[in-house]
């Protein structure tokens, strides 16, 4: 069982009612009197517990299961043990998803610390949980079901969703957030981009009048940086997802549900298309566009516009064949015995 002191826990349930609230079923031909208490992997699942299946490559593991039960897939069925209960869904790996949070509610107390500080013209809708620490400054709106976490700071005339959860430590200035978004510890969201105009006397700042749009169901992870923009706004789309350590520039223009990993950057007035994943240590450079449905290999550097579509690799980034091909004859080159 998860550390109840650190999450909420409401199981147990029988097998029948999780079902239903599932949206799935359970099959006569296993067995139903199933009281389930808990989430386990296949391999370390008891009598009481709920596993799932969602990959033939856990063939052997489901099959030696002493799970109480399994979330499986209707064509997988006959490959479960007689003793495992079951319940059958679409899609196993989604279900399990839903019951951790039928198990485990992420529910806010709705309290907000007296060592919090809220500044009166800030309004908060029902159930806002602000903690020790935290700072919600004049004339910012925060949602229903929202957490303020210890330490975070929510600047003046900021908008945050409903049902969002702003960790310890995190900064919102100059922004303008949607539902459910996840900004962790120590995120800086609306810090000023980094422009300047260079002279012999010196480097003068360029005044920041953009902001920071994220869109519902972003997330932001530990110690990320995303800039507003220097007179447009910086724009996250729904459903994006950025790890830790990654650096967002000023103006940039991030489509719906991609995917950035740990310590990727990407310079000002970029703009990347819809579902596009970028893996770890990508660069890239401003004022280019990434086409949607693309892939970025790790390390790779971005340096001119890319079509969608594609997988990249290398520096500069090219598409994954090509930059294959290259790789393999530099290597054989420098197999070469000098003078051949």
């Amino acid at each position: 069982m998860a550390d109840p002191r650190f999450f909420n826990y409401a199981g147990p349930f029988d097998l029948q009612v999780l079902a239903d609230k599932l949206g799935g079923h359970v099959p006569a031909t296993h067995r139903s009197d199933v009281e389930l208490k808990d989430l386990k992997p296949l391999d370390g699942a008891g009598a009481q517990d709920l596993s799932f299946f969602a990959s033939k490559k856990y063939v052997s593991a489901l099959k030696e299961t002493n799970a109480g039960a399994c979330l499986i897939k209707q064509e997988d069925l006959e490959l479960l043990p007689d003793h495992v209960g079951a319940i059958v869904v679409d899609a196993p790996d989604f279900a399990y998803i839903d019951a951790a949070a039928l198990f485990y509610p992420d529910e806010q107390s709705g309290i907000i610390s007296p060592k919090a500080c809220v500044d009166p013209s800030a309004r908060l809708e029902d159930r806002v949980t602000v903690e020790a620490g935290a700072v919600i400054c004049q004339g910012a709106e925060v949602g229903a079901g929202t957490l303020i976490g210890a330490g975070a700071v929510i600047g003046h005339g900021v908008k945050i969703g409903r049902d969002c959860r702003i960790f310890p430590n995190a900064t919102v200035r100059y922004a303008l957030v949607g539902d459910r978004v996840w900004i962790h510890p120590g995120a800086s969201i609306g810090a000023d981009g980094f422009g300047f105009s260079s002279s012999a006397a010196g480097h003068r700042r360029v005044p920041q009048i953009g902001r920071v749009i994220l869109q519902d169901d972003v997330e932001v992870g530990a110690g990320s940086t995303i800039d507003r923009g220097a007179m447009d706004d910086t724009v996250i789309g729904e459903g994006t997802r950025i790890d830790n350590l990654v650096q967002i520039a000023h103006n940039c223009q991030i489509g719906r549900h991609c995917l950035i990993a740990a310590m990727v950057g990407i310079s000002g007035s970029t703009k990347v298309g819809d579902f596009v994943t970028m893996a770890g240590q990508v660069g890239v450079v401003d004022h280019v566009e990434i086409g949607g449905f693309s892939i970025i290999a790790g390390r790779a550097g971005v340096t001119k516009n890319l079509p969608g579509g594609n997988v990249y690799a290398g520096f500069p980034a090219k598409p994954y064949k090509e930059w294959q091909r290259e790789a393999a004859m530099v290597s054989r080159l420098a197999k070469r015995k000098p003078g051949k």
